[in-house]
């Protein structure tokens, strides 16, 4: 007798970026509509690869989080919607940028960082050195324990303090 397995579906389909059209109603649930083959209420947009491409395979799930199917690049999307799938995605993947490293001190496994950001001074606690990713281009985006991002946009660009700081710490 075989165990029983789950029917699942590895197909991944791309969603007609010309056909689609992405809103909001008034409870500011999110609809997505293509053409007039399907209407999805109340689903989510999710990043395949939200660090590297954000704009790139855009994934459209359900309220349960099972996947409808994905955009392969918004820009194909008509305005109206792509600004209204880029403000979801821009809510769920809120970053706040850090323009300076003020201090840097490690205790009992976390490291805690004061920043000057985009945002005023900040004080986050980072877990661990995977909590800090270096991109390329000299991007680098940390993770604190509350799961808030901060980015480096270029460190190259921070001034030499916060270089140094940000090198032995990372």
């Amino acid at each position: 007798m075989e165990p029983d397995t789950p029917d699942i579906d590895l197909q991944l389909r791309e969603l007609d970026a010309a056909e689609l059209e992405v809103w909001r109603d008034d409870h500011n649930r999110l609809f997505v509509s293509e053409g007039k083959l399907a209407l999805y209420e109340d689903v989510r947009a999710v990043r395949a690869f939200p660090l590297t491409m954000p704009t790139t395979a855009v994934f459209i799930v359900d309220s349960e989080g099972k996947e409808i199917g994905y955009v392969n690049n918004l820009e194909r999307l008509a305005p109206q919607s792509r600004s209204v799938l880029e403000e979801e995605l821009a809510l769920k993947y809120f970053t706040t940028r850090i323009r300076s490293i003020i201090d840097v001190k490690s205790s009992h496994g976390v490291t805690t960082w004061e920043l000057d950001t985009e945002r005023g001074h900040r004080c986050i606690h980072v877990r661990d050195r995977n909590d800090i990713r270096r991109l390329p281009g000299r991007r680098a985006v940390m993770t604190d324990a509350h799961g808030m991002k901060y980015e480096i946009v270029d460190s190259s660009a921070l001034d030499d303090k916060s270089q140094a700081l940000f090198e032995a710490e990372s």
